[in-house]
């Protein structure tokens, strides 16, 4: 795959060239119901039925998160494209999917009233955003 900035004629990016403007915990979700309980239960899933997992995502963000994590697992799930963060969340409520992948922060009190099962799988956030998803995902499994 090539590089963006070598694809357009720019010198190659590193990360120092970045500047990080905000710290959030990305959090994997779904339906208490839902049969897979971790991470590695929604990738044996995904990887035992090739495309029986289907994925809520809003926006550009959510579209590289997948497909990142997608790759890194190296499972094939549908994208199921939703126009914000709210619908898609409400979608794995509804069943219309079965995970998401979602800010900590804007699905917490779902996560913590029971509707969600949260921090299946944690990334990017500070400490204490990591450990309160954590924490309350854990409590809806137990």
């Amino acid at each position: 795959m090539k590089r963006i900035s070598a694809s357009c004629g720019l010198p190659p990016l590193s990360a120092e060239d970045f500047t990080q403007v905000a710290n959030s915990a990305i959090v994997i979700v779904a339906r208490k119901d839902f049969a897979a309980k971790g991470l590695q239960d929604i990738i044996a899933m995904a990887k035992a039925k090739p495309g029986s997992v289907n994925v809520a995502i809003a926006g550009a963000t959510g579209e590289i998160a997948v497909n990142v994590f997608k790759r890194q697992a190296g499972i094939d799930a549908n994208n199921v494209n939703y126009k914000g963060g709210t619908p898609a969340v409400f979608a794995v409520i509804a069943g219309e999917a079965q995970i998401n992948l979602a800010n900590y922060s804007t699905i917490a009190q779902l996560v913590e009233g029971g509707k969600l099962i949260g921090a299946i799988g944690v990334s990017g956030g500070t400490g204490s955003q990591d450990e309160g998803a954590a924490k309350a995902g854990a409590a809806v499994v137990k």
